[in-house]
């Protein structure tokens, strides 16, 4: 990973690998024995000569997001330095993410993406075509001994202990963001004698309706409350009279008529034609409020 300018590996940061088990249990359907991974872990050291005992373990969401990637240049950040100044930081990439072993990356969805970025294809269509390259990345990754099975939150959360344990600390403080928060609450649940605090941001209940209305209702609450808000809020009202009139209607208008618009890889430099269908600008203004 990047360090931060003025960081030195072995001096302000260390970085190295905890083997564990590749699944324990068979409760979230991995096969104990099926071999081992390694999880790549940095401890960002504390600035105090005698820091407390217990450090400060950062989970990062998606799932799938990488912690080395999303907090080491975050915590870079003027203003951040109260995070190492008692405790020492560690960072866990979770089992299957970027510099974890094995990397479980579907590169067959990625090209789809990239393919698909100027289509509009019907529903069915959509989902046969991304039913295709989930197949084929799955197949590739059970071809190569991986056993998704065990590629869980139970497991996931053992996975944390197992750090501790590696690094000697008896106690954990937990922060977890979105599916960092859902994963804190394993551990929460299945080792409370391991966690001194935890702080759960953009909580992810650990039970949801067992279907996806929810999230509709929560980007239904969250337009609602932006157009509401907007609407009280005398400078933002002059700046976008009508907040609520003018997207609905963008929306209906890429609906009819999509547009097109370019955009570029910023590491490949490559450039791709999107196609900003009503749809799309729908599911891209949810990831702007989320």
């Amino acid at each position: 990973m990047e360090l931060p300018p003025g960081a030195v590996e072995g001096k302000h940061v260390s970085c190295g690998y905890v083997t564990v088990p590749q699944a324990r249990t068979t409760s979230g359907g991995g096969e104990p024995g099926s071999g081992t991974l390694r999880l790549a872990v940095a401890v960002i050291h504390s600035a105090s000569e005698h820091p407390e005992p217990d450090p400060l373990v950062m989970l990062a969401g998606g799932p799938g997001d990488s912690a080395l990637t999303s907090f080491v240049q975050l915590l870079a950040s003027p203003g951040m330095e109260g995070f190492w100044a008692e405790r020492d930081l560690v960072l866990v990439e979770q089992r299957g993410t970027r510099y974890s072993t094995p990397f479980l990356r579907c590169e067959e969805m990625s090209a789809l993406t990239l393919d698909l970025m100027d289509e509009d294809l019907g529903d069915e269509e959509d989902e046969a075509r991304k039913l295709e390259a989930w197949t084929a990345c799955r197949e590739r990754f059970v071809a190569s001994g991986v056993d998704l099975g065990a590629y869980n939150s139970v497991e996931n959360a053992a996975d944390v202990v197992a750090v501790a344990d590696a690094l000697g600390y008896d106690r954990v403080n937990v922060y977890g963001g979105s599916y960092g928060s859902l994963l804190a609450q394993h551990l929460m649940r299945d080792y409370p004698e391991r966690v001194r605090s935890a702080i759960l941001d953009a909580v992810s209940p650990l039970r949801h309706e067992p279907n996806l209305l929810y999230k509709a209702h929560a980007m239904d609450r969250a337009l609602r409350l932006l157009f509401d808000r907007c609407q009280e809020d005398p400078a933002c009202n002059e700046a976008y009279p009508d907040l609520e009139g003018v997207y609905l209607n963008l929306v209906d208008r890429l609906t009819l008529d999509p547009a097109t618009l370019q955009l570029q890889d910023p590491n490949s430099g490559e450039v791709y034609d999107l196609l900003l269908t009503g749809d799309r600008f729908v599911a891209q203004t949810r990831d702007l409020l989320y």
